[in-house]
């Protein structure tokens, strides 16, 4: 059983082509749980005919107080998803459009990495996205080269630059339980960027280099895709950009702050009870939290230091302009 975890808010223009896009996915054994954050437009009415449509496929429920953002909401999708049945977990975006054989692709590679690490190692797969407008009209075959990010995911990679799109991904049962609880922290800066590093540290990550969604654009995008060597974008970004990077940076620190001191016993039960759980080495999870720690002390430590620290654990982000600012703002 394949779980989708949608969250919506006033998406009545664009959630019934989702939903077309999910109702013709060549997998049929899916279920999909929709969290409402108080619409006050027509999603809640649509989302609920289709609850009509699939009565044994679908659940629809209404948040009872808004949550006032996606990132929320999704933390209360993830703790309801605990008591599905599914092995397997699609977040979903009301604005996407997903390729009729997304589940079915991203179960394959899911597949081959739970016969390789085993069904108990927490396992993330994330693809490539089609970058499109809010037409569809596409814009780039490939989000990743379109915002020119790194493919792989290492942890010193991922601790300051997230690659994960969620609407992108499959995670497991294994992980979805472990990461549940916390994604509704204060400083957790998304799901999909949580669920991503505990997956470097304690699992596994799988990247498909081909497309599963189109990654819809549009004026309402509580995130978007930015072409990374646009000159409007690399002009705002060097006139204006400086205190919203420090402010990002600074959401980065917290994170992985966060996330070190959330899971430092982790490695040791881990260790402790080998071959039960997470399929990686004690050393690996030991230097990863360590880095995890470091880099959420930054704020402590001279521009000097944290030029070092960038130097030894090669945390750069990936394109000139991101190590520019990296060097300028840090």
């Amino acid at each position: 059983m394949y779980c989708i975890l949608l969250a919506t808010y006033n998406g009545e223009k664009y959630v019934q082509e989702l939903l077309d896009s999910i109702e013709a996915q060549t997998v049929t054994d899916w279920e999909l749980i929709a969290f409402d954050d108080r619409s006050t437009d027509k999603t809640y009415e649509i989302l609920r005919e289709f609850q009509k449509k699939h009565r044994k496929q679908v659940i629809v429920e209404r948040n009872v107080t808004s949550t006032g953002n996606a990132k929320d909401n999704f933390a209360l999708l993830f703790r309801r998803a605990k008591k599905s049945n599914a092995q397997y977990f699609l977040p979903a975006d009301q604005d996407d459009v997903w390729l009729p054989d997304k589940i079915e692709k991203l179960s394959n590679a899911m597949n081959k990495m739970e016969e390789r690490f085993g069904e108990r190692t927490p396992v993330l797969i994330h693809s490539d996205l089609i970058v499109a407008d809010s037409k569809l009209n596409v814009i780039s075959e490939s989000f990743f080269e379109y915002a020119k990010l790194e493919k792989k995911t290492p942890i010193y990679k991922l601790v300051s630059q997230n690659n994960v799109t969620g609407c992108a991904c499959m995670i497991n049962r294994e992980l979805l339980m472990s990461v549940a609880d916390e994604i509704g922290l204060e400083t957790v800066m998304m799901h999909d960027y949580w669920c991503a590093l505990y997956a470097a540290v304690f699992g596994r990550i799988a990247f498909l280099n081909t497309p599963t969604v189109y990654y819809r654009q549009h004026g309402n995008n509580s995130l978007g895709a930015q072409k990374a060597n646009s000159l409007v974008r690399l002009y705002k970004r060097f006139s204006n950009g400086r205190r919203d990077y420090i402010r990002d940076v600074k959401a980065t620190r917290m994170q992985a702050k966060t996330f070190a001191e959330c899971y430092e016993s982790r490695v040791n039960e881990v260790y402790k009870y080998p071959g039960t759980a997470h399929e990686r080495s004690y050393k690996y999870m030991r230097v990863s939290m360590e880095l995890l720690s470091k880099f959420g002390d930054l704020d402590r430590k001279t521009k000097v230091q944290k030029l070092k620290f960038y130097y030894e654990y090669k945390v750069w982000k990936k394109g000139a302009a991101r190590v520019l600012a990296q060097i300028l703002w840090s």
